[in-house]
């Protein structure tokens, strides 16, 4: 479903990212919940993105797939984000979107908003997974999110900070989550 070689792609000057709603079929919905339930990757913004955009078309699905979730799975907020927005024309909250948007400056841009206001705490779910970024820049921000919470946010977060730790290339994070798990 996601690349330049897609049918269902529509080129209209030269600009690969429109897609025709009316042909989406079950199957190819089903190839972005599936991308969906995987681990954070570029096609997982991706896909996130198209189903916020198919709205109504994918809700069925969605709502069929989020009981094969396991209880406890982060991924079913994300679900449920999704059923919500097709049921109304804009997002539950625009923060949620760009916090999963494919491209990772409005995804790390998010996460320093919601550092920085006050009703920010309230995303903690939404942010959390966003430790397993594929991209540098969104981690940090989510690090630097999480050392300006309370303890209480650092002791849910702890466990996956340290999973985190033994995962991380890049020194710079991998010594700042060293400093939010001490």
């Amino acid at each position: 479903m996601i690349g330049k070689k897609n049918s269902l792609l529509v080129e209209e000057n030269n600009n690969w990212n429109t897609i025709r709603v009316s042909d989406v079929t079950v199957e190819n919905i089903v190839a972005l919940i599936k991308t969906l339930k995987q681990d954070l990757s570029e096609n997982f913004f991706i896909a996130f993105k198209s189903l916020e955009k198919l709205g109504k078309k994918a809700q069925k699905l969605l709502q069929s797939e989020i009981k094969r979730l396991e209880k406890g799975d982060w991924k079913i907020k994300i679900f449920k984000h999704l059923i919500f927005h097709s049921n109304i024309s804009d997002s539950f909250h625009p923060l949620i979107s760009q916090l999963y948007s494919p491209d990772f400056i409005q995804r790390a841009r998010a996460v320093m908003i919601a550092s920085e206001c006050s009703w920010g705490s309230d995303f903690f779910d939404y942010i959390l997974p966003l430790l397993d970024d594929p991209d540098d820049s969104v981690r940090w921000a989510v690090l630097n999110y999480l050392s300006q919470k309370n303890n209480n946010f650092k002791k849910i977060a702890f466990e996956i900070l340290k999973r985190r730790y033994k995962l991380e290339k890049n020194k710079i994070i991998k010594k700042k989550i060293g400093e939010l798990t001490k």
